[in-house]
């Protein structure tokens, strides 16, 4: 459907997103206060063609990148987590507060699944 996500589209945007949590975290655990970009994630989907992602392999890369951020995060201490980047847009933001946000992201992101499946199940 023209301007709404497929299931690829999402399992290639999670996979992604992994990627750039996994460089902001890594910019903040070893740089002071790092300056940290936004991106356009529907420019994203439309130049690195997520229309033509493999799904399997989406959820194959999101599962590796998964596992390295979460040993990561394991090994930070409680002030590694307080470490601060400032994004471009928004200001000030903790590693805690990236886990949490990109914790928060999968479970919306899930529930978008879902959504697709039932109405391609309905139509």
């Amino acid at each position: 459907m023209p301007g709404k996500w497929s299931i690829a589209h999402v399992l290639r945007h999670l996979a992604d997103a992994e990627i750039v949590w996994s460089w902001r975290m890594r910019l903040i655990l070893a740089q002071h206060r790092p300056v940290i970009t936004g991106y356009d994630q529907d420019q994203w989907a439309d130049n690195l063609h997520y229309d033509e992602a493999d799904p399997a392999e989406s959820l194959e890369t999101f599962g590796i990148l998964r596992r390295g951020n979460l040993r990561l995060i394991a090994r930070a201490s409680p002030e590694d987590l307080q470490r601060v980047g400032v994004h471009a847009e928004r200001g000030e933001e903790s590693v805690e507060h990236l886990r949490r946000l990109y914790a928060g992201h999968d479970l919306l992101h899930l529930q978008q699944i879902a959504r697709i499946r039932r109405a391609v199940s309905a139509g």
